[in-house]
């Protein structure tokens, strides 16, 4: 090994499933295959009436969302009852955008925005790639 890395001794401990071994120039690659979930073990959907039951404004933040999804269902009531920090790892179109949004719903919340004087919030998750430089 090159000076500065670890090399590991002995047989590597794998999962049961680790089917494809794929011996390169100086590398080995180990394709492991994604876990299935079962579907009976996932969070069932939940309204979004259901989880933000205590503040109606809130709700607008929704609008044209009739229920979260299996994650988000799993994670809404941290995201909306508590002001807890909150990591959220997720693939890409799993719906962590909406729990963020829930979140900060849940943060306009607890300080107050949503009041009958207030008319407008706004809370756009896309703001900062707005200033990327491309």
């Amino acid at each position: 090994a090159a000076e500065g890395t670890r090399e590991r001794r002995g047989q590597p401990d794998l999962p049961d499933g680790a089917a494809e071994r794929i011996y390169g120039d100086g590398h080995e690659k180990v394709v492991i295959p994604m876990k299935v979930a079962d579907p009976s073990s996932l969070a069932s959907r939940r309204t979004v009436g259901e989880v933000m039951a205590t503040c109606m404004k809130a709700r607008r933040v929704f609008d044209g969302v009739a229920s979260f999804n299996p994650m988000q269902s799993a994670v809404a009531d941290v995201a909306w009852d508590t002001q807890e920090n909150v990591l959220l790892c997720a693939p890409t179109g799993a719906g962590k955008t909406n729990v963020a949004l829930l979140a900060t719903a849940s943060h306009f919340r607890h300080i107050g925005v949503f009041k009958d004087d207030v008319s407008a919030a706004d809370a756009d998750p896309y703001a900062a790639y707005a200033d990327v430089p491309e």
